[in-house]
C-alpha cells in the first residue's frame, strides 16, 4: 500500500475585502516537499428568494459576464515559495452593481506539478485546496437585518445591502475552548445556526459590523430575543 502525503498548500486569508477599484491580493504558500500545480477558479455568489446561497461558476461559456479574474489562472509553486495571486476586477468592461456588495469564492486547486514523462508516486496524493471569500462592498453600506433567537438557535436575516458579521466573544469572562462564535452574512441571506451549548441559558452581548466597522452595534441577546 502506498503511504498518504499530506499536499499544504496555504492561503494567507479566508476572507478578503477589495480596495477601492475592486482588486485585491492572496499570497499563496507551498509547504509541502514538491512543486504544486495550482488552478484558480472563480464563483459569483448570489442569494435567492429563500435566503439561499447561489454560486454561478466562470467558465469559457460566460466570460463575457465575468467580474472579477485572477492575474495566474494557473501557476506552479516551487517548494517553500510564496506567491501573490491578484483578484482584478473587470467592471470597467461589464455592468457591476455599486449600490449592493458583490461577493465571490475564489478557489486555487493544488495538484502534485509532473514535467513530461514523470508518473506519480504511489503515495495518496491529497490535496488540500481553499475557497477565499472575496468582497466588492457596496459604495454606501446601507445596514437592515432581524436576529432571532431561541435557546441555542440563531436565525440572522440580512435585508441590507453589504455583508454583516455577527461575533459573540465570551473568552475573557469563559474559561472554555468554544468561547467565541463568528458568522459573515451576505446581502440577502437568511441564516440559521446553532451556538455553543453552554450559551444556551445565558442572555449575551454581540457585536454586529460592516466590512470596515464604519457601522458597529452592540446588542444584548435573551435566551428567547427577537431583534
Amino acid at each position: 500500500m502506498g503511504s498518504c502525503a499530506a499536499h499544504a498548500l496555504t492561503v494567507d486569508t479566508m476572507f478578503l475585502v477589495s480596495d477601492a477599484s475592486g482588486n485585491g491580493v492572496v499570497t499563496l504558500t507551498n509547504d509541502f516537499d514538491k512543486t504544486s500545480f495550482i488552478k484558480t477558479s472563480i464563483s459569483e455568489i448570489n442569494t435567492d428568494s429563500r435566503g439561499e446561497i447561489t454560486r454561478n461558476k466562470y467558465t469559457k461559456e460566460n466570460i463575457q459576464q465575468w467580474r472579477v479574474m485572477t492575474t495566474n489562472p494557473k501557476l506552479i509553486l516551487e517548494p517553500g515559495r510564496a506567491k501573490d495571486v491578484g483578484i482584478r476586477s473587470l467592471c470597467y468592461k461589464v455592468k457591476c452593481e455599486s449600490d449592493k456588495d458583490m461577493t465571490f469564492s475564489v478557489v486555487f486547486e493544488p495538484a502534485p506539478y509532473l514535467k513530461k514523462g514523470e508518473e506519480q508516486d504511489n503515495a495518496v496524493q491529497v490535496n488540500y485546496g481553499y475557497s477565499v471569500i472575496y468582497v466588492v462592498p457596496a459604495k454606501a453600506s446601507e445596514m437592515k437585518y432581524s436576529i432571532t433567537r431561541k435557546g441555542r438557535s440563531l436565525e440572522i436575516l440580512n435585508q441590507g445591502n453589504t455583508m454583516l458579521t455577527f461575533v459573540i466573544d465570551r473568552c475573557k469572562s469563559d474559561n472554555v475552548a468554544n468561547c467565541r462564535t463568528q458568522e459573515r452574512v451576505i446581502s440577502g441571506r437568511f441564516k440559521k445556526f446553532e451556538l455553543p451549548e453552554y450559551m444556551k441559558s445565558l442572555t449575551l452581548e454581540a457585536s454586529i459590523y460592516n466590512h470596515d466597522e464604519s457601522y458597529k452595534r452592540q446588542i444584548v441577546l435573551t435566551p428567547e430575543a427577537k431583534i
